[in-house]
């Protein structure tokens, strides 16, 4: 990554996003080489930073066409600004940017698999982590319903498996798992709120609806809430959204 991809990337803008103490701890956190592993994905950075946790934090950046347009970390920081480690990070991309790899995005390196080697990717990731079996037979059962139907129809108990699989899981335990628990969550659930703005955009509002409400359905009849931290806004603006739909662009 160089400044000229991202000609605003620089230190005066990383001090505006975050405290004086943040920046100054960030920047010995650079300097000290806690960053490690920084990888770019088209335009996604994310890195580790060592802290005060036996694991080590992940940071995330997003760049656009104007420069950082989101930043992201698994520790707890909320006081204003952003944390010390994604300024630790945001420093290594503007004063090392040799240190950071580059690498293909996932949407790449599918496009250049062949169809074997990616159904024994698919078998090897549910073998390794069981619970992702319902989320991809859910998935691909949508998909393959989408493709053979002449007129728009939604599986409704595949939109309540998806979203079931998005709530946290049993045996998650400790600050940094709670935190990836309701990022995860966020994250799956967006997919689906993005499916009922897909129905909308191809004319049916009715099945955009009915994909809602199945969320709706299995976030009112589960216990969730009081299993994540409640300062994870990326959480609770998707859940808003459910609550306030005519804030969404549908």
């Amino acid at each position: 990554m160089s400044n000229e991809q991202w000609p605003t990337l620089t230190e005066a803008t990383i001090r505006e996003r975050a405290r004086s103490k943040s920046y100054d701890r960030g920047q010995s956190y650079y300097e000290r080489g806690a960053v490690s592993d920084v990888v770019r994905r088209g335009e996604t950075v994310r890195a580790e930073v060592e802290g005060s946790q036996y694991q080590p934090y992940t940071v995330t950046l997003e760049f656009d066409d104007a420069g950082v347009a989101q930043t992201d970390c698994s520790c707890p920081y909320d006081h204003g600004g952003i944390c010390k480690h994604r300024v630790a990070v945001l420093l290594t991309c503007l004063r090392d940017p040799k240190s950071v790899r580059d690498k293909p995005t996932i949407s790449e390196l599918v496009d250049e698999a062949n169809r074997d080697t990616l159904q024994e990717l698919v078998s090897e990731l549910a073998d390794q982590r069981p619970e992702m079996a319902d989320w991809i037979e859910a998935r691909l059962s949508t998909t393959e319903e989408t493709a053979t139907d002449t007129e728009i129809s939604v599986n409704t108990e595949s939109i309540r498996k998806q979203a079931n699989h998005a709530l946290p899981k049993p045996g998650k335990q400790g600050h940094d798992d709670a935190y990836a628990e309701a990022e995860r969550m966020a994250s799956e659930l967006d997919g689906l709120i993005e499916q009922a703005q897909q129905a909308l955009d191809a004319g049916d509002s009715d099945i955009a609806l009915d994909i809602l409400e199945a969320i709706t359905e299995v976030l009112a009849t589960n216990r969730w809430a009081d299993l994540l931290p409640h300062d994870v806004s990326q959480l609770y603006e998707t859940v808003g959204t459910l609550e306030k739909p005519s804030q969404r662009r549908f």
